[in-house]
């Protein structure tokens, strides 16, 4: 906006990390200008027309992720621990908290609501399995059937803990699983 106030033939370009892609996705920028007034920026993705802007992530390599949480966060009594998230077995809801099981040992997580973790890592292979439980779909170790079709996941962390999965969720572990 502040190079276009000066210039309304300006076009800027830059490169962006999206969800969509684990490279940078290069974007233009044009500005709309309506009356003489700038009223807004048309963003073209695969354009790199124009002049280069700072990469998102070139403010200490943090924008690398803007749109995804690389790290997940969580908490141990006043600090923050951030882990990759490999690290993570499943996060389980109890009551007003989210419990992370990790290589660490058991995290409260900063984010306050299973669904909202759920949200944030949905697509990059966790899965909601039960109303209480979100599983890292790269440490399950087996499945378990129960009576009348029931499933439980049995997670490769030390304890071999057994996470059950809703019979509303079942279908989706078993296409994500390949079984």
């Amino acid at each position: 906006a502040k190079q276009a106030s000066h210039n309304p033939s300006w076009v800027g370009t830059t490169q962006i990390f999206t969800h969509l892609a684990d490279e940078p996705t290069p974007v233009s920028m044009r500005p709309v200008f309506l009356s003489g007034n700038l009223v807004g920026t048309l963003i073209s993705f695969g354009a790199t027309e124009g002049e280069q802007l700072p990469h998102a992530d070139s403010g200490g390599g943090t924008g690398h992720q803007q749109g995804r949480t690389p790290r997940i966060v969580a908490t141990r009594e006043n600090r923050m621990v951030l882990l990759r998230r490999p690290e993570v077995s499943f996060a389980e809801s109890e009551g007003n908290d989210v419990w992370l099981s990790t290589d660490q040992g058991r995290l409260r997580a900063a984010t306050p609501a299973l669904d909202k973790l759920e949200r944030e890592l949905g697509e990059t292979g966790f899965l909601r399995v039960h109303r209480q439980y979100v599983v890292n779909l790269g440490r399950i170790r087996e499945v378990e059937r129960g009576f009348k079709g029931e499933l439980a996941l049995v997670m490769d962390d030390e304890a071999s803990t057994m996470v059950p999965v809703s019979r509303r969720n079942a279908a989706a572990v078993r296409r994500a699983l390949g079984i």
